[in-house]
């Protein structure tokens, strides 16, 4: 296609095991816009795009402390047109020291960089639900590194901008669940429920 931006999945490989990273999915172009300002898109290994398009954005923002590929990818899929390839066509050998990301403080900053530069763009195409889910996350992602200030204030963000009624109520529960001293963070998280479900074999259910 006369596209200007392509990119793929991958594989990761930690030294014992060879993953399928997925970097995307399967979508028209139209839709790859949206699915790259909800989730994470995709990593530098996986992209070729014109010379022209990275000048056009002025290349990286280096004030973005993690995620650059994400937050390069929301700037490159706005104004160009992309597609992108279901194969795996790199592979990502990963080593413990290689990425800053591995520093889920960091992490957890970056993102929060990515989603408020990106935020009027984020509710004008995903609504107020959409951001409201992006500082959701953004509050496990703190909850889960023992950061409960933090969290309590993007549970209190993801409540304000949400417009469900029940999405509200859970919010406003968690804000108050996180002020009790060691209160078991499975109950508070969706996420560590799923995995204590899976692990237990079935002695949850």
């Amino acid at each position: 296609d006369e596209v200007s931006v392509v990119y793929s999945n991958g594989f990761v490989d930690d030294g014992s095991a060879r993953t399928l990273l997925k970097c995307g999915q399967p979508a028209s172009k139209a839709n790859l816009y949206p699915d790259v300002l909800k989730n994470a898109g995709p990593m530098f290994q996986s992209l070729l795009v014109r010379k022209s398009c990275l000048q056009n954005i002025n290349f990286l923002d280096e004030e973005i402390i993690t995620h650059q590929e994400w937050e390069t990818a929301i700037r490159l899929f706005r104004n160009n047109e992309v597609s992108y390839i279901d194969e795996a066509l790199f592979v990502w050998h990963i080593h413990e020291s290689d990425n800053i990301s591995d520093n889920v403080l960091n992490s957890a900053r970056g993102v929060f960089q990515i989603i408020e530069k990106h935020k009027d763009e984020i509710i004008r195409v995903l609504g107020r639900e959409g951001m409201a889910r992006h500082y959701n996350q953004l509050a496990y992602r703190y909850f889960r590194i023992g950061c409960k200030t933090e969290s309590r204030q993007f549970f209190h963000e993801a409540e304000k901008l949400a417009e469900g009624t029940l999405f509200k109520l859970i919010k406003r529960i968690q804000v108050f669940l996180i002020n009790i001293p060691h209160f078991p963070i499975w109950l508070v998280d969706p996420y560590f429920v799923v995995r204590k479900i899976i692990n237990s074999e079935g002695k949850y259910i």
